[in-house]
């Protein structure tokens, strides 16, 4: 198993990309903190899930938008694993607006769980991985912090920021064996995806006709992905921004 002893905090992990992830890490033999904010019955159903595939796996509740429960969130996370090696920043929120209909309050939020979350998380993260020797932090980011989509600025200004923070901070934390990579996603078929296209086919016809392979990814495909960045197989890869899109970003 390629994650054999590992201890993994995955935020975000009570649907989608996140659950995904974190079920994957404990069959690749991680002993998982899953954390959510909203959805308590998912994140426990992944706690669940990650228990039957035999590892220990603790559900915290944590509000990713609040510096203090971000600090909480890993130190506890920590402290219930016995350390940490793996961090993966999965929590986010979308909006979908026309660039002149974002208001403040709508900066503010998306910012603060996208960007402002994942930059603590990391930053309380690293000490604990620094006292095993080594660690792994992934951000799950998007194929739109690099190409631009009508109605998505903020979305994408957000994910922008948090390539350039990977790349950033893969720097500054190489000497300690840390390494910082994002993952970003193309479109994934997520329960959001599947509503969102629902409700503009034209958008998602859209999409398509910019996927070379000619389909969505799937939440699998992200945590295939992930697994590599958080094994040992990665070691030597700093500041990557790895594209898991089928092709959209290359075209």
């Amino acid at each position: 198993m390629r994650l054999e002893g590992k201890l993994a905090l995955v935020t975000g992990a009570s649907s989608g990309i996140g659950k995904a992830v974190a079920e994957r890490f404990a069959a690749e033999g991680a002993d998982l903190c899953v954390t959510a904010l909203r959805n308590v019955e998912g994140l426990e159903d992944t706690r669940r899930r990650c228990e039957a595939a035999g590892r220990r796996a603790l559900a915290l509740r944590a509000d990713v938008a609040s510096v203090s429960d971000v600090e909480k969130m890993v130190n506890e996370a920590a402290e219930g694993l016995g350390g940490l090696d793996i961090l993966v920043n999965s929590a986010g929120v979308r909006s979908v607006k026309d660039f002149n209909e974002v208001s403040e309050e709508d900066f503010d939020n998306l910012l603060s769980v996208n960007l402002k979350g994942l930059y603590f998380a990391t930053q309380f993260a690293v000490p604990h991985m620094e006292k095993r020797g080594k660690g792994k932090v992934i951000h799950i980011s998007s194929v739109l912090g690099q190409a631009g989509i009508p109605g998505y600025s903020l979305y994408c200004t957000a994910k922008g920021a948090v390539d350039a923070f990977a790349r950033q901070l893969a720097v500054e934390l190489a000497t300690k064996r840390i390494n910082v990579n994002s993952l970003a996603l193309g479109p994934i078929n997520t329960e959001w995806i599947q509503a969102h296209y629902t409700k503009n086919p034209h958008i998602r016809d859209a999409v398509l006709a910019n996927i070379p392979t000619g389909r969505l990814g799937e939440v699998e495909d992200a945590a295939n992905a992930a697994v590599f960045l958080a094994s040992d197989e990665s070691d030597f890869v700093y500041g990557h921004v790895m594209a898991v899109d089928g092709g959209y970003i290359a075209r």
